[in-house]
């Protein structure tokens, strides 16, 4: 009937929903385990680079950190996106 199938379908759809949460807290505790092996500094810059972000970001960071200019913000974030990656994923080069 047609309120069987509404039944099913709702149940098919919480499901999926629950299967969807699931992997999302799994993606979150991974961020978070990357996070925890930067440096407070390295995790901030990650956070307002790519997580918090806001229009002149980088210029923002370089005030708010002394440093020269978003050139360097943007090198400094370069390399605590490569400690986060390798904490991920290990490092993998040749």
């Amino acid at each position: 009937s047609a309120r069987e199938d509404r039944l099913l379908s709702n149940r098919v759809r919480r499901e999926e929903v629950q299967r969807m949460q699931e992997r999302a807290k799994l993606a979150c505790s991974i961020v978070q385990t990357g996070l925890q092996a930067l440096e407070d500094d390295e995790r901030h810059l990650l956070e307002a680079m790519y997580i918090h972000t806001t229009a002149g970001r980088a210029e923002r960071l370089a005030d708010e950190l002394g440093l020269a200019d978003s050139r360097t913000v943007y090198k400094r974030t370069e390399k605590a996106l490569r400690r986060f990656t390798i904490a991920l994923y290990g490092a993998t080069e040749l």
